[in-house]
Formats: C-alpha cells, sequence, structure tokens
C-alpha cells in the first residue's frame, strides 16, 4: 500500500471507466441456435453469472467465493467434451432464481446425457443438482461436477476439509504451486474469511478430488469428482446422480452495489518490467508449468528457466481464456522459487488448445486474440518475466505486440481497479522514452459506450486505436474537458493513451 500514498500529489493517472453489466435474462433457450451470452443472477449475498450451463463468479460484496460450478466429462484422450444444451430454463428473482438444464456429451468417443437443477435461494444457498445416462458404452477418465476456487482471491487462506466419516483435516490454498494432488478426499470444503463471513460447498454422494490448476495455466484450485460408476467403463443405460450445495453464513452488510470502475496508475513496481517478445518458432517447447515444478532439483541452477502457456487446457470459452491469465504470475513466481538465478522465458504463449484439440483456434486473428495478448503481456509485466513468445495471429494482435514490444524493459506502473465487481476492462502501464504509455483492454465482447480518461493536471493526450480495422486516423490528440475525456471502447477493443512529460 505504501506506492499509493502520496499519489494525488504526484500527479497520478487514473482512468474512469463507466460501464454497465448484462442483466437480460430468457425464460427459456434454445440452445442449439443460440449461444448464451451470460444472465445475472443472485441468492441472497451471492451474486452469480450463469453461462453455458455454468455458475461462474459467485461473489458476495467485492469478495469472489467461488470461481466456477460445472459438469464435465473427460474421455480417455482428457479431451473435455463441451455439451450440447437441448433445455435451457431460467426463473429469476430479485433474491433467488430457479434453472432446469438438459444437454448431452456427444462424441465419436462419449454419449451421455444430463438433466440438472439449479436453485438459489434468498438464504444464501445454492443448490446444484444433475441426473444423468449412459446412452452407449463408452470409457472415461474422470466426469462429474467440478467446483474451481478462484486463485486470485483464495491464495493464503485457511479451510477445513471434512470426509464422509465427519474427519477434518485443516489446510491452506497455497501461494506457490503445488505440484501433487491432494492427499485428502472430502465431502465438505469449508472456509471462514477474515470478515467471519463462512463458506461451505457440499457436495454427495461421491467426495472431490483437489488439484492446484495453476500447473495446467488455470487461476484456479479445482474440486473435482466422479458419478458413480465403475471407472473407466460406463454401460449403456447406467445412471448416476450427484447434488452440490453452496451455502454463505454471516456475510453482514454488503458493499458491492454496481458502481463506475476507476484505474488508477501509481508508482513503478519493483521487480517489474516489460517482456521482450521474440518471433514465434515452431519448434518451442511442449507440455506444461507442472513439467518444471515436478522436477525442481533438475532446475534450480538454471540460468534459463522457459516453460509453454495455453489458457486453454480444461475449458475453451472466452471468459476463461481472460481468468486465466492471472496464472502467469503465479508460475513466475513459482518458477522464482525453483531457480532464484534464472531469467525467466514463456514460450510460447497461446490459446490455442494443446493434445488432443489440435488446430488453430478462429479467435487467433481477431480482436479477442489482440486483447488477450495484451493482457497476457500485463501479467508477464508484472510478474517480471524477461521473455515471451506468442503463438497468436495472425491479426489484430501482431499490431498490438509491436507497439508493446517497443517498451520492452521499461519499468511497469502499478495500476489498481477500483470495482465492486469482475472488472471488464484491464490495462498496462509503463514508464518509457520521456513519456508514460497505458493500453485499456476490453476483455469482453460488449462495447462500452463510455470511457472517461481522467488525468490530473493534463489538458491532452494521444489516443489511438490498435484495432487496424479501426478509421485509417488511429492517432490523434484528444483535449480534456474539465479532466475527463469521454471514449468508446468497442468489444475486445485496445487503446494506447500516450502522455508526455512536460
Amino acid at each position: 500500500m505504501d506506492q499509493w500514498r502520496g499519489t494525488a500529489r504526484n500527479g497520478a493517472i487514473a482512468v474512469a471507466i463507466a460501464f454497465s453489466i448484462f442483466q437480460g435474462c430468457a425464460e427459456a433457450r434454445d440452445m442449439r441456435s443460440k449461444p448464451d451470452e451470460g444472465t445475472s443472477l443472485v441468492a441472497g449475498p451471492i451474486h452469480v453469472k450463469f453461462a453455458d450451463g455454468e455458475l461462474r463468479y459467485l461473489t458476495v460484496g467485492d469478495r469472489e467465493i467461488v470461481r466456477r460450478v460445472y459438469f464435465s466429462l473427460r474421455d480417455r484422450r482428457w479431451d473435455t467434451t463441451p455439451s450440447e444444451f437441448k433445455r435451457v430454463e431460467i426463473q429469476k428473482k430479485a433474491d433467488s432464481f430457479h434453472i432446469n438444464l438438459s444437454a448431452v456429451v456427444r462424441t465419436d468417443a462419449v454419449n451421455f446425457q444430463w438433466d440438472a437443477e439449479i436453485t438459489g435461494t434468498s438464504a444464501g444457498q445454492i443448490t446444484y443438482e444433475v441426473h444423468g445416462q449412459a446412452n452407449s458404452d463408452f470409457k472415461y477418465n474422470r466426469f462429474g461436477i467440478c467446483v474451481l476456487y478462484g486463485a486470485p482471491s483464495l491464495v493464503g487462506q485457511k479451510f477445513e476439509l471434512v470426509d464422509a466419516a465427519g474427519k477434518s483435516t485443516e489446510g491452506e490454498f497455497p501461494r506457490l504451486i503445488r505440484a501433487d494432488v491432494w492427499p485428502s478426499r472430502f465431502h465438505t470444503l469449508k472456509y471462514t474469511t477474515g470478515g467471519g463471513m463462512e463458506v461451505a460447498t457440499t457436495l454427495a454422494p461421491v467426495p472431490f478430488g483437489m488439484e492446484d490448476q495453476r500447473n495446467w495455466a488455470d487461476s484456479s484450485f479445482k474440486a473435482f469428482s466422479g458419478m458413480d460408476f465403475p471407472y473407466p467403463n460406463i454401460v449403456k443405460g447406467a445412471q448416476g446422480n450427484q447434488t452440490l450445495t453452496i451455502t454463505v453464513k454471516n456475510a453482514g452488510p454488503q458493499t458491492g452495489a454496481k458502481r463506475p470502475l476507476r484505474i488508477e496508475v501509481g508508482q513503478p513496481v519493483a521487480d517489474s518490467k516489460m517482456p521482450k517478445i521474440v518471433p514465434f518458432d515452431d519448434t518451442a517447447q511442449k507440455g506444461f508449468f507442472l513439467d518444471v515444478n515436478k522436477a525442481h532439483d533438475r532446475y534450480q541452477h538454471d540460468t534459463v528457466l522457459s516453460w509453454p502457456y495455453s489458457s486453454a487446457v480444461n475449458l475453451f470459452d472466452d471468459d476463461t481464456q481472460f481468468e486465466n491469465l492471472s496464472s502467469i504470475e503465479d508460475q513466475a513466481a513459482s518458477a522464482r522459487s525453483i531457480a532464484p538465478a534464472a531469467r525467466l522465458r514463456i514460450t510460447p504463449l497461446t490459446f490455442n488448445p494443446p493434445y488432443p484439440r489440435s488446430g488453430r483456434d478462429p479467435r487467433n486473428q481477431t480482436m479477442f486474440g489482440a486483447a488477450w495478448s495484451a493482457a497476457a503481456v500485463k501479467h508477464m509485466a508484472a510478474a517480471g518475466v524477461d521473455e515471451a513468445m506468442f503463438d497468436v495471429g495472425p491479426g489484430p494482435v501482431d499490431a498490438v505486440l509491436k507497439e508493446m514490444n517497443a517498451h520492452a524493459g521499461s519499468a511497469v506502473l502499478a495500476t489498481r481497479m477500483d470495482s465492486a465487481s469482475r472488472p471488464p476492462v484491464d490495462a498496462v502501464a509503463v514508464q518509457s522514452k520521456g513519456a508514460t504509455v497505458i493500453w485499456v483492454i476490453n476483455l469482453t465482447s460488449q462495447e462500452h459506450e463510455s470511457v472517461a480518461l481522467s488525468i490530473p493536471g493534463v489538458t491532452e493526450a494521444t489516443l489511438r486505436s490498435l484495432d487496424p480495422q479501426a478509421q485509417p486516423d488511429t492517432k490523434h490528440t484528444v483535449h480534456l474537458k474539465q479532466g475527463q475525456l469521454p471514449v468508446k471502447l468497442p468489444p475486445y477493443g485496445v487503446y494506447e493513451v500516450t502522455v508526455r512529460s512536460k
């Protein structure tokens, strides 16, 4: 916090971004004809986004308590097959909700249909009940309800695991990435926040296992389960059930009312710098950070420590690709603990899924790829990663990475976001070549009509869209009226703002 003291007298830059959260809700959707864009729901003190049959970003006030709840089937190749939704019915009230789902998971390798009933009550309890049936014989590696606990909000948080016999085991979500699976299987994980709020997740009839998903570039700890079927063979007609319950108590007064987002740019951050971006080489290494994390003795004396990064190992939706980027910082911190003297190199970074889903993601050639890459640079810069190689594009990303790479090695300025909800934008700022350069990144497919840029003591700045499809004159000087500049931020837009020192 010391770096924020005296911010006003030092003329720090603030970006205030006004935005609207998607609030639409359809009573029923045919998911075969229209993808689910997301619905905001409330269960007492819990706010949640529902999309693609999943509960995402369960928050109480300003705190995320659970990252995701979803049903997943992984075949013998560890491929996660997306569900095809036949029915999605939502009943939404001011402080509660009820959802009915029908879906099928179907490929050449698997065929499984499932129904779910999801209920959120005004008392702060959510249940996710699943009933499934196999439509063919098939083999599997894992399938059932998964719960993700977001690492950014929970590292350092102590918890308690309770098994079927009622035996308790204490633990803590670790800051450095853990390479092994938690030894205890459990039915309930519960924790109490510093403010006294109690959060519990309970699964029946089969227990959870848990692993640190940051090894595979997810920004979460995964509690995974299996329906009550013999492993690894499923027989046609076999049926199974699971029920997950999430309960929140002692939530207290909430401060999470919707308000405009404010991004403050502060002082230089120690041990942070813009990474050098090198051209893609198709001989770049394969694998996961886990390969490094399991072999500390092998790498501890390395002068260069490198590993690949893909944000699409387990799930493939837009939210996942952006939410996972914070794991870059955790991987870098863990890498430094393994080889303290090493230069850190990530080669390559991509959201193309690794085996078994080979091929190029079509989002590579869109502004999604540009925004994802800019946000990845932000997290590498914060972590002090020395060098990076991207496997993204070709497309708009080329212009974005070219501009950011022009400031490789520059000092990174702290950015702090004051928001009551999950920020729809991100920003990275540097002090470079006698100027302050800020990249503002839209992390969503929604256009944000009003972006108010506030720079105390400054009357003009240079604003540039890094979208090659924008108007030809994309770089222009803008004048601030009463310290405010309205800017429209398009879907996955990346804007560069430059303020020259006087």
